[in-house]
């Protein structure tokens, strides 16, 4: 299995074994229980859909699967782009991804058998195509607040940084499945599931403590509700920890 990093083959082997029950054994059951499947049922590939938002994620069974494998090749084969693939060129999959026919914002779990052997990969990280354009979105802003720094326009520097790391922010939290705090506009429900992220250690403390005193910040920049000469001096630091933290995202998504 592929996005398991560390895992050894007992792990490997109860995953295997949970999404079997899960998913896979079910619905398998379904359909033999309604008459659409035989008795033995000869599975041979299976994967699950998972929708980030609250529709029910959907199972795929053999001839249904619809992936993009990652083969090894075998030793003294060698392939070439737009090449078909058969079983005798490989040892295995390494991974598999989603078709480019399929929601490319879905999670999946994908299994198959080559050569004998179960093979299979995992990838639960949600709307990834919509973290992209956020992404793309907050490094225009890190740029503009870059550039209105050097002219020293610190109001609208402070203002454009801080949607920078909110657009990075919300484009984390969307890897998770959907909640209403992911499709959220408003400032304090963005930063409370970021800063709850934050806790376990899965963003940098300098890149969380950047996002929220720009959270303070922007009243006294956009609203004129006080001096910023205290920390504009701050923004070097700031500009540094949210272009950090854009990029950890698009590492986590990539």
């Amino acid at each position: 299995m592929s996005r398991h990093s560390g895992l050894d083959e007992e792990a490997r082997r109860r995953t295997f074994e949970h999404a079997m029950e899960l998913w896979f054994e079910p619905e398998i059951r379904r359909r033999q229980n309604t008459g659409l499947a035989s008795k033995p049922f000869p599975l041979i590939a299976a994967q699950v859909i998972i929708y980030p938002d609250h529709r029910p994620h959907e199972v795929r069974l053999n001839e249904e699967v619809k992936a993009i494998a990652t083969p090894h090749v075998k030793v003294g084969k060698s392939l070439t782009p737009g090449q078909p693939v058969y079983e005798d060129d490989v040892d295995g999959i390494s991974d598999f991804t989603l078709a480019d026919t399929d929601d490319p914002n879905c999670g999946h779990f994908t299994i198959a058998i080559v050569r004998g052997r179960w093979f299979g990969s995992f990838d639960f990280r949600y709307n990834k195509r919509k973290c992209s354009i956020l992404l793309a979105a907050a490094q225009e802003f890190l740029e503009s607040a870059a550039d209105a720094a050097e002219k020293g326009r610190f109001r609208p520097a402070i203002d454009n940084l801080f949607s920078a790391a909110e657009l990075a922010a919300k484009a984390y939290i969307l890897t998770a499945p959907m909640t209403s705090d992911g499709e959220s506009k408003k400032h304090g429900r963005i930063r409370a599931r970021f800063n709850i992220s934050a806790r376990y250690g899965n963003i940098e403390s300098e890149q969380t403590k950047a996002f929220n005193d720009l959270s303070e910040a922007r009243s006294k920049a956009r609203y004129v509700e006080g001096d910023i000469d205290g920390i504009r001096d701050q923004l070097p630091t700031w500009q540094a920890n949210i272009g950090a933290l854009i990029a950890s995202v698009r590492a986590h998504i990539s």
